[in-house]
C-alpha cells in the first residue's frame, strides 16, 4: 500500500465521483486549515475531499462499512500501530497537499483556463447533471455530501489544471521531442501477430480434437515462416485476432500495456525481423518483430485503461517522473503542520455521512446515490478481455 503509487488523477476522478454520493450533514466546514506545509495550505473541505474518496475506494474493496473497521490494524503495514483509519488520513494529507503544491506551479506559471478548457470543464459538469438526474438532484446530493456545488466543480477545474500544467512543461529540459523519441525507443515495440485461437467465442477451451488441429496450424506456419514465407500472406491466411484488422501496421506495445503476459514476453524477446510463438489465453501467438519508425509515435495505444496515442503514454510517463521530483524536494524541504483538531472533525463527519451499504453475499451491490455509479464508468473498460487481440 504504498502512498506514492496512488495517482493524483485518479484519486481526483475517483474524488468527484464520491461527490455525487448523498449524506446528511449541511454544516459548514471549519475555517482553520487541516494541514499546511510550506506555502501550501489544505482546507477542512479540500483533506474532506480527498478523504472521502480514500475512504469509499476502500470500503468497497472491503465491503464493509468504514466505522466497522477504521480501528483496524492495516494488514502488512511496516508502521507499527498503523490502522486504516490513520492510513487513510496519512493517504489525504499526502495527495491533498501534492495537489495544492500543484496548483501552485500551475499558478506561479501564470496558466489559465481557456476557453476550449472551460469548455471541457462544463462538458463534464453537464455529464454528472444527467447521471443524478437533473440539475436540482446534482445539487441536492453534492450538498447533502456536506460539500458545496463551488467546491465540487472546482475539483473539476482543477483537474484541468493539472493536465494543462503537464502540458506546458513540454519542451522543457527533460521533456524535449528528442528526449520523447529516445524513451520511446528504448520502451516500445512494433510487432504484428498470427493468433490462433483454442478457446471459442465464450472464452471456454475448445473441444481436445479441435486444439490438436489449431496446434498442427501452429506447427505448419512456423515451419513456412523458417522457410521464409511471407508474415503478412501467412497472417492474412490464418490470423484470428480482429485487432490487426484495424491496425495493420502492428501494434505499438510497451511492458505496461495490458496484453497477455505471454504475449508481452515474446514481444520484448525478440530482435527486429525475428519471430516467435508464445502460448497464453487466447492460444497460440505467433509474433513478429519490425522496426520502430517516427511515424509510431502517433500510433494508437491499443490498451483499454490507457487509451491515446504512444507519444501521450510516453510524455505522460516522463513528465509524471519530473513531477514526482518536484513533489519529493518540496516535501522534503518544508515540514507538515497538522491541525489534528480540525482531521478528526472531518473523519468524524464522514462517519456521520457515510451511507455506504456492504452487499450481501451473491447479491448485486446498489448504489446507494442513486444516481447509478456503475454508468459512470467505461463500459469497454470493464470488458477489457472482450476482444482476442493479445490483450
Amino acid at each position: 500500500m504504498d502512498k506514492k503509487n496512488r495517482g493524483l488523477a485518479l484519486l481526483a476522478a475517483a474524488a468527484m465521483t464520491v461527490g455525487l454520493l448523498a449524506g446528511c450533514n449541511k454544516s459548514e466546514f471549519p475555517k482553520e486549515p487541516a494541514v499546511t506545509k510550506g506555502e501550501v495550505s489544505i482546507s477542512a473541505e479540500a483533506f474532506y475531499d480527498y478523504f472521502s474518496a480514500l475512504a469509499i475506494q476502500e470500503e468497497n474493496g472491503l465491503n464493509r462499512r468504514f466505522e466497522d473497521f477504521q480501528q483496524e490494524a492495516l494488514p502488512y503495514s511496516e508502521e507499527e500501530g498503523e490502522t486504516y483509519r490513520t492510513y487513510l488520513v496519512d493517504n489525504a494529507v499526502y495527495h491533498s497537499i501534492n495537489e495544492a503544491f500543484l496548483l501552485s506551479l500551475y499558478a506561479q506559471r501564470g496558466l489559465e483556463l481557456g476557453e476550449a478548457e472551460l469548455a471541457d470543464v462544463q462538458s463534464e459538469i453537464d455529464y454528472y447533471v444527467q447521471s443524478s438526474g437533473g440539475r436540482e438532484a446534482y445539487v441536492r446530493n453534492i450538498i447533502n455530501y456536506g460539500m458545496t456545488v463551488q467546491f465540487f466543480e472546482e475539483n473539476i477545474r482543477n483537474s484541468h489544471r493539472i493536465e494543462q500544467l503537464l502540458a506546458d512543461m513540454r519542451g522543457e529540459e527533460g521533456l524535449t521531442e528528442q528526449d520523447v523519441m529516445d524513451q520511446f525507443r528504448q520502451d516500445f515495440r512494433r510487432v504484428k501477430q498470427i493468433l490462433i485461437k483454442t478457446i471459442d467465442d465464450n472464452y471456454e477451451a475448445l473441444p481436445a480434437e479441435e486444439v490438436a488441429a489449431k496446434t498442427a496450424l501452429k506447427d505448419d506456419v512456423l515451419k513456412q515462416l523458417e522457410a521464409g514465407a511471407d508474415f503478412d500472406a501467412l497472417l492474412a491466411a490464418h490470423n484470428e485476432d480482429p485487432g490487426m484488422a484495424s491496425l495493420p501496421d502492428g501494434y505499438v506495445i510497451d511492458r505496461a500495456i495490458g496484453f497477455d503476459q505471454s504475449f508481452k514476453d515474446v514481444a520484448f524477446s525478440l530482435e527486429e525481423g525475428d519471430f516467435g510463438v508464445g502460448e497464453g489465453h487466447y492460444g497460440y501467438y505467433i509474433i513478429k518483430r519490425y522496426p520502430l519508425r517516427e511515424e509510431d509515435l502517433q500510433a494508437e495505444y491499443a490498451d483499454y485503461y490507457n487509451q491515446g496515442t504512444a507519444e501521450e503514454v510516453v510524455f505522460n510517463g516522463m513528465v509524471v517522473k519530473v513531477i514526482t521530483q518536484l513533489l519529493e524536494t518540496f516535501n522534503d524541504g518544508h515540514e507538515e503542520q497538522r491541525n489534528q483538531q480540525v482531521i478528526d472533525q472531518m473523519v468524524d463527519r464522514y462517519l456521520k455521512n457515510d451511507s455506504f451499504q456492504p452487499e450481501a453475499a451473491g447479491e448485486e451491490g446498489v448504489d446507494p446515490s442513486g444516481i447509478g455509479l456503475d454508468d459512470l464508468l467505461d463500459e469497454e473498460q470493464q470488458e477489457a478481455d472482450a476482444d482476442a487481440g493479445g490483450s
